[in-house]
């Protein structure tokens, strides 16, 4: 009987193609397929309100040098 090692060094030169469909396992059902959720059309942008400070009092809140 050929060894594992041997069929591997004769087919080396000969590699498949890839396979035509993935492999679907006997032992895991496939999962449902899902429908990504989708944005109503109606739907509007949120504003948010931005607060701009000098960089000197995001310091002061981090902790750091004033």
């Amino acid at each position: 009987m050929e060894s594992p090692t041997d069929r591997f060094e004769r087919e080396r030169p000969f590699p498949m193609p890839p396979a035509a469909q993935p492999h679907r396992s006997r032992a895991v059902p496939p999962e449902p397929e899902r429908e990504a959720p989708r944005a109503p059309e109606t739907a509007t942008p949120q504003i948010v309100e931005v607060e701009r400070r000098p960089p000197a009092e995001y310091a002061k809140i981090a902790g750091g040098v004033s």
